[in-house]
C-alpha cells in the first residue's frame, strides 16, 4: 500500500529510503521511547520508505496508526525518520533517466512520516 498523505508513517525493522537529497542530523533521546537515543535523518526532494522487513512482533513502537506491513510505503517531497541504530552510508545511483538518487537501509527499528506531501496531490484542490 502506497501512503501519500501528511502524517502518513510507517514502522518496520528495515526500511529501504530513496531519495534526491540526504540530510542526516544530530542523534537525541526519544522521550516517547524511554529516552532511547534515536538517529534522525530527512529524505528531501521527493522521497521514499518501504518497509523491507517487518517489526517481529507486528507491533507499532512509536505512533499506533503507523503501516506496518512489508512493502507498505509512504512516498512525499519532506520524509523525516528516525532509526535506533546509525543509518550506514548512502549509495548514489541513477533512478530515472535524468536524475540521480541516493539509496539506504535501515538497520533495525526504525519509524518515517510524511513532512510534505507530494507536490501533484498538495495541488489538487
Amino acid at each position: 500500500m502506497v501512503l501519500t498523505k501528511i502524517g502518513e508513517s510507517v514502522e518496520g525493522k528495515k526500511l529501504a529510503f530513496q531519495c534526491r537529497k540526504f540530510h542526516p542530523q544530530r542523534p537525541y533521546k526519544e522521550e516517547r521511547l524511554d529516552n532511547i537515543t534515536v538517529f534522525p535523518v530527512k529524505l528531501t526532494i521527493f522521497g521514499i520508505a518501504v518497509i523491507d522487513t517487518e517489526l517481529n512482533p507486528k507491533k507499532f513502537f512509536f505512533n499506533k496508526s503507523s503501516a506496518l506491513n512489508k512493502d507498505d510505503e509512504i512516498r512525499g517531497e519532506a520524509i523525516k525518520a528516525f532509526s535506533i541504530k546509525p543509518i550506514p552510508d548512502k549509495t548514489v545511483k541513477p533512478a530515472t533517466g535524468r536524475h540521480k538518487a541516493n539509496f539506504f537501509y535501515s538497520k533495525d527499528d526504525t519509524y518515517a512520516e510524511i513532512e510534505i506531501s507530494i507536490r501533484h496531490i498538495l495541488e489538487k484542490k
